[in-house]
């Protein structure tokens, strides 16, 4: 089976591409009119150092968009709307978010792994966080002073816990 490399981000009129600079201190992601070719820049990241970037997650029937920035100094989760406006950031603190794993538009809460948030815990130790995209506290779903690798059903209904640390036999929840 051969790697993703990207996956369609769109409607049937539009989609959505990210746009990096030779030198990785600029990204850029933008809405394309799929009759006209045009892009439309909605979302500017700008840093002195190296920018990383993870997918936006598109909610809402593409009004809204969940992205994962390093803006503030830490990795965070931000409610955007289309036009590019920052609505909320949903995560602040100093951890980092990892990679949003979907979003339950019917519960109204975006999953997500994070490492470093849990006091008196390995700093690297991955846990999987939910919380609502009206903003609010994050809640720990992978409890457990270890390493978490957590799959996911399309739906984000039930996650696999596969979780380990060197001084104890790995173990699984579902």
């Amino acid at each position: 089976k051969s790697p993703k490399y990207s996956v369609w981000l769109g409607t049937e009129d539009k989609f959505y591409v990210t746009v990096t600079s030779r030198d990785l201190k600029r990204i850029d992601i933008c809405e394309v009119d799929v009759a006209t070719a045009k892009p439309r820049t909605i979302i500017e990241e700008r840093l002195n150092t190296y920018v990383e970037v993870r997918p936006i997650k598109p909610i809402k029937n593409f009004t809204q968009f969940v992205h994962w920035s390093e803006r503030a100094g830490w990795a965070h989760l931000y409610l955007y709307d289309n036009n590019g406006n920052v609505v909320r950031q949903l995560t602040s603190g100093e951890f980092h978010v990892e990679k949003i794993l979907g979003v339950d538009e019917t519960a109204n809460v975006v999953y997500f792994t994070a490492n470093g948030r849990e006091k008196d815990e390995n700093p690297y130790y991955l846990h999987l966080y939910k919380v609502s995209l009206n903003g609010g506290p994050i809640t720990m779903l992978t409890p457990g002073d270890a390493d978490h690798s957590i799959s996911t059903d399309d739906d984000c209904r039930w996650f696999v816990d596969n979780h380990s640390r060197v001084d104890r036999a790995p173990a699984s929840a579902l």
